[in-house]
């Protein structure tokens, strides 16, 4: 059984975007640039409410399930992790990243992080704990 999707609407993102989350509200979205670069989109009207710098490059992000935070996989090969405070739109810290890391997600309940790894060679997701909410 197949189904067909219809677009049930659209707001503006950076041409550029390479990675978006979503607030379980739906009422924020995230988007990520290459340069490291996340633009806050307000999820009802499509207007861009801030941009702010997590430094680069980048080429993932998760959002924790309170919106609180954001995880920015950096660097040319996942050098590392920017956290950042959605509040303040600023790195309150920086992890360590695993070689050939390329997608990150969080879990439930805050308190972990799981690092999707992934190369010609190796694939295997790592699970690091950051915290609970």
């Amino acid at each position: 059984m197949s189904q067909t999707l219809q677009v049930i609407g659209t707001v503006p993102a950076p041409t550029d975007a390479v990675g978006v989350v979503v607030t379980a509200d739906g009422n924020t979205i995230y988007a990520l640039e290459p340069s490291g670069r996340v633009a806050q989109i307000d999820g009802s009207s499509g207007q861009l409410v801030s941009a702010f710098p997590t430094g680069g490059p980048a080429h993932a992000l998760a959002l924790s399930p309170d919106g609180a935070t954001l995880y920015v996989l950096k660097g040319q090969v996942a050098e590392n992790t920017a956290v950042v405070n959605t509040d303040t739109e600023s790195v309150t810290k920086v992890l360590p990243a695993p070689a050939n890391a390329v997608a990150l997600a969080v879990g439930p309940d805050n308190s972990t992080l799981y690092t999707l790894v992934g190369s010609s060679s190796i694939g295997n997701i790592q699970a690091f704990a950051v915290g609970s909410s």
